[in-house]
């Protein structure tokens, strides 16, 4: 089975794109330009200094825990017979499209790039397959593993594997996992973590692609679409206060005041 990787490059991206790569055929990897300084995505006005100095801080531990967690695998993968990376907006190109057409991959995997549009998707065979790190449809978009946080749920952190279709995080859902919660860990912990188990748990879908031995579930409600925009400095005053003061204690503390989620899995 020929597996064709589309990524950012983040290290959160590359050790998934390794992880794949490592045990499955990858004929191509269209790596999608990232930061790993979140300073650098964040969008909108001035803030005040005390803002700006939580968003640095956030930054700055996620860039720590994603090397902790991610930097050993995320040496670019050999032996891939084509490889190319381009700016997120440039992911639509004729070059993009090219590619996927000339290296026929039977699944197409998907992770921390931006929108795919019909144009690309049309190249695309049956099976192309987004990680989103979020559990879909309660928290769709972008950020949906501080988001679950924010609003004291950490029982939502998770990630979902699901087919791509036209809109954002919507199409039939394969899998979804949460990670392991530890009373010590920072947010970023367990936004690592999470990608950790979803990059186990692709390889076990890839086999069950294999032998033909999939469901498929629509998701069950709209959910809620969180965008670029909507994340701003100040929201981290309340997760700081949050982690400050032991939500993740809390929650491992009195795990009946935080109800389970529906989840759907098949690995």
């Amino acid at each position: 089975m020929k597996i064709a990787l589309f990524t950012g490059t983040a290290y959160r991206h590359l050790y998934y794109a390794n992880t794949i790569a490592a045990c499955g055929n990858v004929v191509l990897h269209v790596k999608t330009t990232r930061s790993n300084n979140l300073t650098d995505e964040v969008k909108g006005a001035s803030y005040s200094a005390e803002d700006t100095r939580l968003l640095q801080e956030h930054s700055d531990l996620r860039l720590a825990k994603e090397r902790e967690y991610f930097l050993s695998r995320a040496e670019e993968q050999s032996g891939i017979p084509m490889s190319l990376e381009v700016p997120m907006n440039e992911l639509n190109t004729e070059q993009v499209i090219d590619a996927v057409r000339k290296s026929a991959p039977d699944v197409v995997l998907v992770y921390g790039t931006g929108l795919i549009k019909s144009a690309l998707l049309s190249a695309m065979p049956k099976w192309v397959i987004n990680l989103h790190a979020g559990l879909s449809p309660y928290y769709r978009g972008g950020a949906t593993l501080y988001w679950p946080v924010y609003f004291m749920q950490p029982q939502y952190v998770g990630y979902t594997l699901h087919i791509i279709d036209t809109q954002i995080d919507h199409g039939a859902i394969l899998h979804q996992n949460r990670p392991e919660i530890k009373a010590g860990d920072t947010i970023h912990d367990l936004g690592c973590r999470t990608i950790v188990v979803a990059a186990a748990d692709t390889l076990k879908l890839l086999d069950k692609i294999k032998r033909n031995d999939i469901e498929f579930h629509e998701p069950h409600s709209a959910g809620r679409v969180f965008y670029e925009a909507d994340f701003k400095p100040y929201h981290l005053r309340v997760t700081d206060y949050l982690m400050k003061n032991g939500l993740f204690a809390e929650y491992l503390q009195h795990k009946d005041l935080f109800p389970d989620p529906r989840i759907i899995q098949q690995v």
